[in-house]
C-alpha cells in the first residue's frame, strides 16, 4: 500500500510543484529531493519494522540473553551466598543447545 502511494506521488508531485512555480526547472529539482526523501524514509522504516531475525541489521538477542543470564546468575550468587559457577555454564550449554535445535513446547522457545 504504502509503495503504490509512493508511486502516485512521484507522479503527482512535479505535476503540482509545476503549477505554483512557474520555473519547471526547479519545480523538477525540488519534486526529485522530495520523491527521493519519502523513497528514503520508505527504506528506512522498512529495514527498523522487524528487528527480530537474522538479517544484517537484526539486533544479536542470543548475545543479550546470554548477558543477561549471567547478570541474573551473578546476582543470585551474591543473594544467596552460593558459588556454583559449573551447575550455572553446564545449564548455559544445555539451554544455548536447545535454543539452536530450536526445542521447543507449545510452540515456544523456553530460555530459563
Amino acid at each position: 500500500v504504502c509503495g503504490m502511494l509512493l508511486n502516485i506521488y512521484m507522479l503527482s508531485a512535479p505535476l503540482v510543484i509545476g503549477s505554483y512555480l512557474h520555473f519547471y526547472a526547479m519545480g523538477a529539482a525540488l519534486s526529485a529531493f522530495s520523491v527521493l526523501g519519502f523513497f528514503a524514509l520508505n527504506k528506512t522504516a522498512e529495514e527498523l519494522e522487524d528487528p527480530f531475525g537474522n538479517d544484517p541489521n537484526d539486533l544479536p538477542l542470543d548475545h543479550y540473553l546470554r548477558s543477561f543470564r549471567s547478570s541474573m546468575f551473578a546476582l543470585s550468587l551474591v543473594i544467596n551466598d552460593q558459588k556454583d559457577f559449573e551447575n550455572f555454564w553446564r545449564e548455559e550449554r544445555r539451554v544455548t543447545e536447545d535454543t539452536q535445535r530450536g526445542l521447543s513446547k507449545n510452540g515456544f522457545v523456553y530460555l530459563f
